[in-house]
């Protein structure tokens, strides 16, 4: 395809030597050896980074877990958890959660979980506070079944063999399907943190001790605190008056048997708790002292947990007693520890879970509570071709210091780990090792004395601090997968644990089986926070590698050229913001009609939006006061400046950058220009062609340097001058090329010869058309194949034309030669044009021969031929346009360079014809004086009369001459020597090379 698009250029152009633009070149060079130095790196970084990704998102099967804690949010009402502000909205939710958890339950959990069971209780129907049989059924209904059994129901449980053994279980009869997929394995576990109860100080205190007297007065005995502080009393009714005081109001004095509030520091941990909940079997002293309870670890905090099968073991009867009668503690009932039907236990217990919330008192959940969570384990099975999930469903409450409840909901899941996730972790852990050393080894070499900068294309790698960065940033990687693998291969395994705490039926070994989820589900938590700042390392180095071709590099030149701009407007701006969040919560803090700024942290958050445009939604959703309305409209129309400068700063640089990039003609796509990088490997070891940065190291080298290589490799002085001219020349040619030295061994070796360099040349002139140098002398004798240095030098003063020369005709030229330029390619692209047409008309004859089989081999040839002489004339017609493109706008620009020096033209018109009236006055000031001492008989002086200079006499003696020279005769300055001139003012003048012709 290269060949058939040189075919389409003018003929002159295949014979006559190739002229390369220099400044073209260079720059063109420019950019292939960043590519060629860079891409490497930013392949290796790819292939480390999506390696590094899909050891994250393997580990886990992410789109499944987070449909199913969606699902499970919902199905725990998870919303419902802003409306919760007392201790009833708490036991309320619990009741909730413990409901949802147990229709998952697709077995029988409590005898999974609880370590005793009244069995009577646990079979039968009617009651839904343990057991709940949903999904099957005591075998009591069909006497015929193999395993019938009624020996429960008949107090003679004892008595029968099915059940009391491992062989012969009791075999339950399935009720209906279980219709989810979610199971959970295990009874809902609570557990708390407890605070200390501190004594009252202040007003509280005046008012519970001195006031209420509450818990100061003893019944056996006056009180005599009452003596002292006095006793709350009121006055009786009329109709309670006691006659014998003469109708006087009889008063009533009260106080309470123990404190009416307690006050409680909840930076204080209470370690002793004593649960006076209620279960089937307590007894007096289990609900009026309350059993010790027993404190585990969980995630590093000591907790007090309970296994729970109903919300009423987290609370207690409000009185003990039994219909209408009072439960004395010597009651018999106390006694009787089982719940048969028809005991009065058995009445006392239906009694009270049959009672509504108002007859319950919470024991489990105290003013000591510090904060209150309740957990469910949730295990999605799933069959051999996915992996099973064990989900932690969480509810955390806290209690904070002046009462307000803060509700949080956590899902965590864990999963087997598939099989795959491990070849993915050595892969990544091998390559990114071998990368990781291969870094360490070149910054090892760099950083040794005299190492940096030796490399030719050394200045377009990385930065040596970039390097460390990479450093650190990929062992971070490795160290962060590495860390994965072994949480993954260590101990505990959730399996593993739940399978022995079924064998052992311990409540002990099930609480370490959720500690140990929770631990773990922590420890994942950690290691994605990790990876997060390390995917933002891997993102920070991804915008860096953006700087190997221009078009990328926009971004990062938008960034740099606006980053401190953006500075100076953020400290102000921050310092606002931070202002107002503050003002926010100090004034909408209490107030209850304005929300979102309890806190600080919320008020800053609430503020945020107002920077942005927009409407924020704290703006219509809150009717404020008008301080609030003013806070607002100051957020809105003052704090918007700061975002407007911002944005207007980065449009700014992003647009001084786009304009940047278009200024360069050398630079195509970023995936062309990739592209032609990696062909121009296979093209450069064919031909044995240099580097891009070995041909910079040539053409942007010192003269003095390559003069003086061209010395010794030459041995005589001549041509170095020459090469240093041909140097200075604005084309690049073969002839150039050839006596080239590279950069090896201080230039003593040739890069290529004559006919490689040509070759290389016509490579990049058909590459891109914008490389082409445009010469006038070629055009009119293309079998000229040498420039002499004269030649090339006058040709750069016509490209750089001095200020004495015409402006206007230099122009002139130019724009004539770009108008040539552009006919020829006009003829260009009417040759293409007939070869399409030509080919146009081929195309009926495809039918005259599709008649004939014999000939079906040579129209698909032909066809073949057809179409891939269309894709030249469509490549070369694109190259073309482009071509034109270009050179419209060079005659634009050319167009624009003459109006602006014909505009200045006239000023330099004026400017020499001041000079020449200033010359025209010194020359008549001198005329004046030389006749005004020819009349003073300045030939009769004598020698002595002439000013002597006492640091140059010499030219006191010439000037004594230059006068006797002169005389009578006009004056002239070309008669003087420089020494003369210089005395008499005129050195100036005299020196410049076209004094004559001004004068």
């Amino acid at each position: 395809m290269r060949e058939e698009r040189m075919n389409v250029l003018p003929p002159h152009r295949k014979a006559a030597p190739v002229l390369i633009n220099r400044a073209n070149f260079v720059e063109r060079l420019q950019i292939e050896a960043k590519i060629k130095v860079r891409l490497p790196q930013v392949i290796g970084f790819l292939a480390v980074f999506l390696l590094y990704l899909l050891c994250l998102g393997t580990y886990r099967p992410l789109a499944p877990i987070s449909l199913l804690h969606e699902a499970l949010g919902e199905i725990y009402k998870v919303r419902r958890l802003e409306d919760i502000n007392t201790p009833d909205d708490v036991m309320s939710y619990l009741e909730g959660f413990i409901d949802t958890t147990y229709k998952f339950s697709s077995a029988l959990v409590d005898a999974n979980t609880m370590d005793a069971i009244d069995p009577v209780r646990c079979f039968a129907e009617s009651v839904t506070d343990v057991c709940r049989l949903k999904y099957w059924s005591f075998p009591d209904k069909n006497r015929s079944a193999p395993n019938y059994h009624s020996g429960i129901f008949e107090n003679n449980f004892t008595s029968s063999s099915v059940g009391r053994t491992p062989e012969r279980p009791i075999i339950l009869d399935s009720r209906m399907d279980y219709p989810y997929i979610p199971v959970v394995a295990l009874a809902p576990v609570v557990w708390q943190t407890r605070a200390k109860e501190v004594p009252c100080v202040g007003f509280g205190n005046t008012y519970n001790d001195e006031v209420l007297g509450a818990g100061k007065c003893d019944p056996t005995k006056p009180c005599e605190h009452a003596q002292t502080y006095g006793i709350t009393s009121f006055s009786a009714p009329v109709a309670s008056r006691d006659t014998s005081a003469n109708d006087a109001p009889q008063p009533v004095f009260l106080t309470y048997e123990r404190p009416a509030f307690q006050c409680i520091d909840r930076s204080k941990n209470d370690h002793i708790f004593r649960d006076k909940s209620f279960f089937p079997t307590a007894t007096w002293q289990d609900l009026t002292e309350g059993v010790p309870a027993q404190e585990f670890d969980m995630d590093g905090k000591k907790v007090f947990p309970k296994f729970v099968s109903n919300v009423a073991y987290l609370q207690a009867p409000l009185e003990l007693k039994l219909g209408d009668t009072l439960l004395a503690w010597n009651d018999s009932m106390w006694s009787e520890p089982s719940a048969k039907p028809g005991t009065r236990r058995s009445e006392w217990v239906n009694e009270y879970m049959e009672s509504s919330a108002s007859g319950r008192v919470n024991t489990f959940l105290t003013l000591e509570t510090n904060t209150l969570t309740i957990a469910s384990l949730v295990l999605s099975s799933q069959g051999e071709s996915y992996s099973d999930i064990f989900t932690l469903c969480k509810i955390t409450f806290t209690f904070s210091q002046y009462g307000p409840i803060h509700a949080e909901a956590v899902f965590r899941s864990t999963s087997q780990t598939p099989g795959h996730w491990f070849l993915c972790v050595f892969a990544f852990l091998a390559v990114c090792a071998g990368y990781v050393s291969k870094l360490c080894i070149q910054l090892r070499a760099e950083m040794r004395p005299g190492s940096l900068g030796k490399k030719t294309a050394g200045r377009y790698d990385v930065p040596l601090i970039v390097r460390v960065f990479d450093v650190i940033m990929f062992t971070g990687a490795f160290a962060h997968v590495l860390w994965t693998l072994v949480i993954e291969m260590s101990p505990p395994h959730l399996a593993e644990e739940l399978r022995e705490a079924f064998a052992q039926n311990s409540q002990a070994l099930y609480f370490r089986a959720f500690s140990n989820i929770l631990v773990c589900a922590s420890v994942l938590s950690q290691i994605q926070v990790v990876g997060f700042f390390i995917c933002f390392l891997f993102v920070f180095r991804f915008f860096i590698h953006l700087c190997i071709h221009p078009r990328f590099d926009m971004l990062i030149g938008a960034i740099r050229g606006c980053w401190d701009d953006i500075l100076h407007v953020a400290i102000p701006c921050l310092f606002i913001v931070s202002l107002l969040a503050f003002l926010g919560w100090w004034m909408f803090g209490p107030d209850v009609d304005v929300e979102g700024f309890d806190s600080f942290g919320e008020a800053l958050k609430n503020t945020l939006p107002y920077v942005i445009p927009g409407t924020p939604a704290t703006w219509s959703s809150t009717t404020g006061s008008t301080a609030y309305m003013l806070w607002a409209s100051t957020g809105m129309f003052v704090m918007r400046l700061f975002y407007l400068v911002i944005i207007a700063s980065v449009v700014k640089a992003f647009h001084s950058a786009k304009d940047a990039v278009a200024l360069c003609q050398v630079e195509q796509s970023a995936g062309r220009d990739m592209l032609d990088a990696l062909q121009s490997i296979y093209f450069r070891r064919k031909n044995k062609w240099p580097t891009p940065g070995m041909l910079l190291a040539y053409l942007e080298q010192d003269r003095s340097k390559m003069s003086s290589a061209d010395s010794v490799s030459d041995g005589s002085t001549g041509r170095a001058s020459g090469k240093s001219s041909q140097s200075a020349c604005s084309s690049v040619t073969s002839q150039e090329l050839s006596q080239a030295f590279g950069p090896d061994n201080e230039y003593t070796s040739k890069l290529f010869d004559t006919q490689d360099a040509e070759k290389m040349l016509k490579h990049y002139a058909k590459k891109m058309q914008v490389l082409l140098e445009e010469d006038d002398e070629q055009e009119s004798d293309p079998g000229k194949t040498t420039v002499s240095a004269t030649d090339q030098t006058e040709r750069q003063e016509e490209l750089e034309p001095d200020s004495s020369k015409d402006v206007v005709a230099d122009l002139i030229r130019r724009q004539e030669r770009l108008e040539a330029s552009q006919e020829r390619l006009e003829a260009s692209v009417g040759e293409i044009l007939r070869l399409l047409k030509d080919s146009r008309d081929r195309e009926p004859l495809k039918a005259e021969k599709a008649e004939s089989p014999r000939a079906m081999a040579e129209l698909q040839k032909e066809n073949s031929s057809l179409k891939d002489a269309r894709r030249t004339a469509d490549s070369s017609i694109e190259v073309l346009e482009n071509k034109m493109a270009m050179l419209q706008r060079q005659l634009d620009n050319s167009g624009k360079e003459v109006q602006e020096n014909l505009k200045r033209f006239p000023d330099h018109v004026a400017k020499f014809g001041d000079l020449l009236g200033d010359l025209g006055r010194g020359i008549e000031v001198l005329e004046s004086h030389r006749h005004e001492s020819h009349h003073h008989s300045i030939t009769s002086r004598s020698s002595s009369d002439i000013p002597q200079d006492p640091l140059r006499p010499e030219i006191a003696s010439s000037s004594q001459a230059a006068l006797d020279r002169q005389g009578s005769a006009p004056f002239s300055l070309s008669n003087m020597t420089e020494q003369e001139a210089v005395y008499l003012g005129f050195g100036k003048l005299r020196s410049q090379e076209r004094f004559g012709q001004i004068v």
